[in-house]
């Protein structure tokens, strides 16, 4: 019961830090708010893996955060039972992947937004 609380709570996290990631980096290369209301995540991605700035924003790490936000972010992890919403899943996630591809985009932020500009 711990470990699936345990989950429950980094796919929490996880959410949160990444949506505020990309809210900021949208915000600081397109000068406006992203207001999508479908694919938030993939177009956000897309549009700053474009600026070529954010070097672990590629498209191996677009397609893994992607595929956790369709299959994690859902309301049914959400309702009553976080127990039963991964019990019910085939194989479980530890979602190390996912924390690995966080860290490094925070570690390339860091990077662009300390290094000195002429």
């Amino acid at each position: 019961m711990s470990l699936l609380r345990e989950n429950h709570y980094k796919v929490y996290l996880l959410s949160v830090i990444i949506e505020n990631i990309l809210d900021f980096l949208h915000i600081t290369f397109k000068h406006e708010i992203a207001n999508y209301r479908r694919a938030k995540w993939e177009k956000i991605l897309k549009e700053i893996k474009e600026e070529n700035v954010i070097k672990s924003i590629n498209e191996e790490n677009i397609k893994k955060l992607i595929a956790f936000n369709e299959k994690y972010r859902t309301a049914e992890l959400h309702k009553y039972s976080a127990v039963r919403a991964f019990t019910s899943r085939k194989q479980w996630n530890h979602f190390q992947d996912e924390t690995h591809i966080v860290r490094d985009i925070i570690a390339d932020m860091s990077e662009y937004f300390t290094q000195r500009r002429p």
